[in-house]
């Protein structure tokens, strides 16, 4: 294996494990293990043994690939640095958009570019990017713009459940140490940008987003402004789930795969160009040329579509791989990606976590393997039919055998990574991206860059380009919709382990060993371990003998999942936060529900109907067919509410209303319902739905919201019945609730609050928090803990574990 590629694969590792936070001295023993190992592989190497050289060499870059990444994870940042502020806090502050807003729905996403802080009673100069969010931006902010104005600063902070997105890290790879909300941007003062090359960029780009709407319909205009500029947040949801759903979202992204389809376009083009000159074809080699201007365009486009780091990760690739073919080194394939992956990886520390990189490469990877094997079989075939592949008939069955070997390698490298990170096949993106990415991906996004360079000219030649890329918008748009309404153009599948992602890689590696011999020993290892680990997750889903609860960190809202001991499945509540564009139900509930392997939910319950505890069921009831929803009966008039019911009614959920008394044995779980007894002139807390899970001789008591009435009358109408080993505590730990009678009742030896960091509300409350310890439970906070899981066995062992 070449040097650079041994290398290349110690740094990626190294980039992965960064996250890990090994400590240095383990980091020192690598690197000083690795020089070691080198040094003696380079004295002591002979054919036929093994490289120790290049295992140092591979040791010695995964110890740089982690400190380097490291470094973004762990900064030691430097003072003035608005992330070393003690956060959060509230922060008058003063700096300029580092680029364009990003802008969905009602809400725009703004990085500054700190300048100072005022502290003190005076201005001091401050360093580093601040992300905000703004509900509602009224003014016209564009890159270069100064803003000063005072928000409440915090640091990026995961909610802390199993299988999250990790924001924390996705922020520290762009640079982002501190974020800031507002409602609105009335509290920020703007400054219209002076000259400069970012101010510039942004005008370009507004001139050319608005020659595309006023020559093209809204829909076409906003789909060629994300194909161009990368906006793709303005496109309405239902266009960005059809392009999910049919395998062709990576035409949206300016991603290797973009640039490298601007790449091809334009060589291709400059080549036939070049190549009807004679005397050009006389005094210069017009493969070099056409490919050394092939970067321009490519330039263009990653310009146009601003500075964020996986545009210009993008243009790095492509810019690596192109000059390795005017290098000659074409040949080298694996050793030209290889150098591309280095770049990245040293310039963008972290990049390796990041899927738009991984499945760039992988892509790339797949096309190379798949094209190496495929191409010496077609030529052996060719050769050996000569007589048949003459003619258009020929040159027709060449095309297509390409189109689909291409097509067939970077499918079969990315789907898998596509299943890891996003939960979704698409079954029609074969045939979906044979259509869309030739007419989007090559047509409009030609003529869309022609016309961003015609809005610096003259403004109608901008409008032509534009129009003339409208029949390729509106086919291709509405060929998306019509493959995504197709029955099954996607399913939804659990959340591969890493294990289960490194055998059906190994499984795609082993296909193309050439003995034999070799490839079935590799399919039939990887097929043990393959039935090895489906065997220990089927035991886990429907054999397990335990009770299992997770109280999910949702923000200032409710939500547990039980998994039952026959594998049934109920989530109890389900909503957080006040934004209406971070959905809980699809950006928590949903990824830990497939991170067990769960793909159907069996009940849903809502406890009342408040925001912050139904607000993700929506999201749950489409993508989970629930058979029931239990509830109180209690409707809410509220859009969003209404909503829910609607999506719960074409799932064909049944809609059961439980009352005081009613009983249910589900697997061995004994569920009773001891409120509300009525709801009507009960306040919406007090009509919670509250619920206790019997199993092994303990009980699990769910809550909601109930505060001092309902508490009271629980006590009057079970006294010692309500005792229970796990409480969920009432209305997140409100002054109004967990009353000291209540809590005498229950005696519960562990209690879960459900809380917001930093809430407003400023629960849990203190005198709550008292009572609690008074009677000796032991107390977990979601806010602190992250998800609490709660295990009890058949003979009433109780085990509880924080994730943090």
């Amino acid at each position: 294996m070449p040097w650079l590629v041994v290398a290349t694969l110690g740094l990626l590792l190294g980039d992965l494990l960064a996250v890990w936070q090994l400590p240095p001295s383990l980091l020192a023993s690598f690197a000083a293990g690795g020089a070691a190992l080198a040094l003696f592989g380079m004295a002591r190497y002979q054919p036929g043994t093994i490289d120790w050289a290049r295992c140092g060499v591979a040791l010695l870059a995964l110890a740089l690939g982690f400190a380097n990444a490291d470094r973004v994870y762990r900064p030691v940042l430097p003072a003035g640095h608005i992330g070393t502020l003690s956060l959060p806090a509230t922060v008058r502050f003063e700096g300029r958009l580092a680029r364009d807003p990003e802008r969905r729905g009602v809400q725009t996403r703004m990085i500054v570019a700190v300048e100072r802080r005022y502290h003190a009673g005076a201005w001091q100069e401050a360093t580093g990017l601040l992300s905000l969010s703004i509900q509602g931006a009224e003014q016209r902010w564009g890159a270069g713009d100064r803003v000063q104005g005072a928000l409440t600063l915090r640091r990026p902070r995961n909610f802390g459940n199993p299988a999250e997105l990790d924001y924390e890290a996705h922020l520290a790879r762009q640079g982002i140490y501190a974020t800031g909300f507002a409602y609105d941007d009335r509290a920020l003062q703007r400054e219209p940008a002076v000259a400069s090359w970012s101010s510039a960029m942004s005008r370009w780009r507004r001139a050319t987003r608005t020659a595309y709407r006023q020559a093209l319909p809204l829909a076409d205009a906003q789909l060629l402004e994300a194909l161009v500029l990368g906006s793709q947040r303005e496109l309405p949801i239902e266009t960005q789930d059809a392009f999910r759903r049919t395998g062709t979202s990576h035409i949206l992204a300016i991603s290797g795969l973009n640039v490298g389809l601007v790449a091809a376009a334009a060589y291709v083009a400059l080549r036939w160009l070049l190549a009807r000159s004679q005397q050009i074809l006389l005094l210069a080699n017009v493969q070099k040329l056409a490919t050394l201007l092939s970067l321009l365009p490519v330039i263009l486009y990653a310009g146009i579509a601003g500075t964020n780091v996986a545009t210009v990760r993008a243009l790095a690739m492509a810019a690596v791989l192109l000059g390795a073919i005017l290098v000659e080194r074409r040949q080298r394939s694996a050793v030209s990606l290889a150098a591309a992956a280095a770049l990245v990886l040293l310039l963008w520390p972290g990049s390796g976590r990041d899927p738009s990189f991984q499945l760039s490469f992988v892509a790339v990877a797949g096309l190379m393997l798949g094209m190496g094997r495929f191409g010496p079989w077609w030529r052996e075939r060719a050769r050996q039919r000569m007589l048949h592949l003459r003619g258009w008939r020929g040159s027709v069955e060449n095309v297509v055998a390409v189109y689909l070997a291409v097509s067939v390698s970077a499918m079969a490298a990315t789907v898998p990574l596509v299943a890891y990170h996003f939960n979704q096949l698409s079954l029609i993106a074969p045939l979906a991206n044979a259509v869309v990415v030739p007419l989007l991906g090559s047509v409009a996004v030609g003529l869309g860059l022609l016309a961003a360079v015609a809005s610096l000219l003259w403004e109608p030649l901008a409008w032509l380009f534009a129009w003339l890329s409208w029949p390729a918008l509106w086919i291709g748009r509405n060929a998306v919709m019509l493959f995504a309404a197709a029955p099954l153009a996607a399913v939804r599948v659990p959340s591969l382990t890493v294990l289960e992602l490194a055998v059906v890689y190994g499984g795609l590696i082993a296909a193309l060993l050439r003995l034999r011999h070799l490839r079935h020993a590799a399919w039939a290892s990887l097929l043990v371990i393959g039935l090895a680990d489906a065997g220990w997750w089927c035991r886990e889903r429907y054999f397990s003998r335990d009770l299992a609860v997770t109280f999910l960190s949702v923000g200032q809202g409710d939500c547990a999942v039980v998994e039952l001991p026959g594998g049934e499945v109920m989530v109890v509540d389900g909503g957080g936060l006040s934004s209406r564009s971070f959905d809980v139900g699809e950006r928590i509930v949903a990824p830990f529900l497939w991170s067990r392997k769960i793909v159907g939910v069996d009940y849903l319950v809502l406890s009342h109907p408040q925001w912050d505890h139904y607000s993700g069921l929506g999201y749950l009831a489409e993508q989970f067919a629930p058979r029931q929803l239990w509830w109180n009966g209690k409707r809410s008039e509220a859009k969003s509410f209404v909503t829910l019911l609607e999506r719960l009614e074409r799932g064909g959920a049944e809609l059961v209303t439980m009352k005081r008394g009613l009983t249910r044995s589900l697997d061995s779980v004994a569920v009773r319902v001891l409120a509300p007894e009525r709801i009507a002139g009960v306040s919406p807390n007090d009509s919670s739905l509250v619920l206790s899970l019997a199993f092994g001789g303990e009980e699990i008591l769910f809550t909601g919201d109930i505060e001092r009435d309902a508490e009271g009358e629980l006590v009057r109408n079970y006294g010692e019945q309500l005792r229970a080993a796990v409480l969920k505590v009432p209305h997140h730990g409100s002054a109004t609730s967990s009353g000291a009678e209540f809590l005498e009742r229950v005696q519960p030896r562990y209690a879960v609050m459900s809380l917001g960091f930093a809430n407003r509300f400023g629960f849990p409350n203190p005198a709550v928090l008292r009572r609690y310890r008074a009677i000796g439970t032991e107390t977990f906070r979601t806010d602190v803990d992250g998800a609490v899981a709660v295990r009890i066995s058949p003979e009433g062992k109780i085990s509880i574990r924080p994730t943090r």
